[in-house]
C-alpha cells in the first residue's frame, strides 16, 4: 500500500477494479484515501519516494514541460492571466496595498500581470530553479516578488507584523506533497479575514499524469475543514474543463460546516455530465432564438436590399442627369477656353509692347543719366569758380580792411596835427 500524498497520514485503499485512462490513453489504477478521501494514481514509483524525492520529481517533471518555451509564448501567457487578476481582484476587493502570495508560482505568468495591474505587494515562490530564472529572465522580475523556495520557506520570511490578504494555489496544489500540511501553514500566514483560493484539476483523462499527485473530492475539503482552522466559504466546478476552485477562510462564530453533495467519482461524473447536457440544453434554446433571429434578420435584410435597389435606380437617374450637365459644361468649358487662348494672346501682345516701352524708357533713362552727369561736372567747376571768387573777395575785404586802419591812422594823424595848430594860434 501507498500512503497518501495528500494527508500523509494514512495508506491509499487500493481499488484495482477501478481503471481509468490517462492522457496517452493508458490504463491506470486509481486509489482513494481512507482518511481524506483524496484520489491518486497508483504508482509504485511515488510509493517508494519520500517527500523530498517527490518535490525533486516535481522540478524534473515541470522543467521537461517547459524547456521548449518562447520568450513570445511567455509574454501571451502573462497577457493571458489578466482575466485571472481581474478576476481575484474583484472576489476579494483588493488593491493596490493588497498583500497577495502565489505559491508554485512557475514561469512566474501571475506574479507578472499582478505587477502589470498595479498590484505591488505581490510575492511568490518556484523550488524549480530553471523556472525561476526563466520568469527572472523573461519578466525582468527580482526577489522583492520570486524567490527560488518552496512555500515553507517564504511563510518563515513573513514578518509576522505583515498580514496576508490572499494566497493563491492556482493549479499547483495537486503537485505539493503533504498537501495537509501546506494548507495549514498558509492558515496561519493569513489574518483573520484573509483567504486561500485552490484551483486543481478533478479526475478527468486530460489531467490523469504523474505530475498531478492527487484529486481532490468533496470528502477531503470535508475532511481539511476538521483538521485545519479553515472552512469551505465557496466551491465551483468548472465542468467543461473539469476543474474545482475552492475558497478557505478562517473559520469564525458563524460559519457553516461543509456537507458534501458528490461523494464518489461515478457522482461526479454523472453531475458533470448532467450539468453538461442542461447547459448544452441551454444553448440549443439560445441557438433557437438565434435562428429566429437570423430570420427576422434576413427579411430586414431583404426589405434593405428592396430599399438600396430602389436608391440604385434613383441614383442611375440622378448619374444621367449630371452626365448631361457634364456634356455641357464641357462644351461651355471648351468655349471658355478658346476666349482664354484669345485672352492669352492679347496680353503677350500687350507684354511684347511692354517690352518695347521699357527698351525706349531704358535709353532716355540712359541719355538722362549721361546728361546728369555732365551738368554735375559743369556744377562742380561752377562750385570750384565760386571759391575762387569767394577767397577773391576775402583778399579784397582784408585790403579793405588795411585801408580802413591806414587811414584811420591818417585821420588821428590830422586830429593831432589840427590840435597842434590850435594851440599855435592861440599862442600867438
Amino acid at each position: 500500500m501507498s500512503i497518501c500524498t495528500f494527508c500523509n497520514e494514512a495508506f491509499i485503499n487500493d481499488q484495482r477494479d477501478t481503471l481509468l485512462l490517462d492522457r496517452n490513453n493508458v490504463l491506470r489504477p486509481i486509489g482513494c484515501c481512507k482518511k481524506c478521501s483524496s484520489l491518486s494514481i497508483m504508482d509504485e514509483k511515488i510509493s517508494t519516494l519520500n517527500v523530498d524525492e517527490i518535490l525533486e520529481r516535481q522540478v524534473e517533471l515541470h522543467n521537461d514541460d517547459w524547456e521548449n518555451e518562447t520568450n513570445t509564448e511567455l509574454t501571451d501567457y502573462a497577457v493571458s492571466l489578466n482575466i485571472l487578476v481581474d478576476f481575484l481582484t474583484e472576489k476579494f476587493n483588493l488593491d493596490s496595498t493588497s498583500n497577495i502570495i502565489e505559491v508554485g508560482s512557475g514561469r512566474g505568468g501571475l506574479i507578472k500581470a499582478f505587477l502589470n495591474s498595479g498590484f505591488y505587494e505581490i510575492k511568490g515562490c518556484e523550488p524549480s530553479e530553471f523556472l525561476y530564472n526563466l520568469a527572472i529572465d523573461n519578466y525582468n522580475l527580482s526577489n522583492e516578488n520570486l524567490l527560488n523556495c518552496i512555500s515553507s520557506d517564504l511563510f518563515n520570511q513573513i514578518d509576522k507584523k505583515v498580514s496576508v490578504d490572499l494566497i493563491v494555489y492556482w493549479h499547483s496544489l495537486e503537485h505539493i506533497p503533504s498537501a495537509l500540511s501546506e494548507l495549514k501553514s498558509a492558515s496561519s500566514v493569513i489574518h483573520d479575514n484573509g483567504a486561500i483560493i485552490i484551483q486543481v484539476p478533478l479526475l478527468y483523462k486530460p489531467w490523469i499524469y504523474d505530475e498531478h499527485l492527487h484529486f481532490m473530492t468533496e470528502k477531503t475539503l470535508e475532511f481539511i475543514e476538521s483538521q485545519t482552522s479553515l472552512y469551505v466559504f465557496e466551491l465551483n466546478y468548472d465542468y467543461e474543463r473539469m476543474f474545482m476552485t475552492v475558497i478557505f477562510k478562517h473559520k469564525n462564530e458563524k460559519y457553516i460546516k461543509f456537507s458534501p453533495r458528490i461523494t464518489n467519482t461515478e457522482q461526479l461524473y454523472n453531475f458533470s455530465i448532467e450539468r453538461l447536457h442542461k447547459n448544452i440544453l441551454a444553448s440549443r434554446d439560445v441557438l433557437d432564438e438565434k435562428i429566429k433571429s437570423n430570420e427576422a434578420y434576413k427579411e430586414l435584410v431583404a426589405e434593405k436590399i428592396n430599399t438600396i435597389s430602389s436608391y440604385e435606380t434613383l441614383c442611375n437617374e440622378k448619374d444621367l442627369i449630371i452626365s448631361k450637365m457634364l456634356d455641357e459644361r464641357i462644351k461651355s468649358n471648351a468655349a471658355y477656353e478658346v476666349l482664354v487662348k484669345e485672352k492669352i494672346n492679347t496680353i503677350s501682345s500687350y507684354e511684347t509692347l511692354c517690352n518695347e516701352k521699357d527698351l525706349i524708357i531704358s535709353k532716355m533713362l540712359d541719355e538722362r543719366i549721361k546728361s546728369n552727369a555732365a551738368y554735375e561736372v559743369l556744377v562742380k567747376e561752377k562750385f570750384d569758380t565760386i571759391s575762387s571768387y569767394e577767397i577773391l573777395v576775402k583778399e579784397k575785404i582784408d585790403t579793405i580792411s588795411s585801408y580802413e586802419s591806414l587811414m584811420i591812422e591818417k585821420m588821428d594823424t590830422i586830429s593831432s596835427y589840427e590840435s597842434l595848430c590850435d594851440r599855435k594860434n592861440d599862442y600867438k
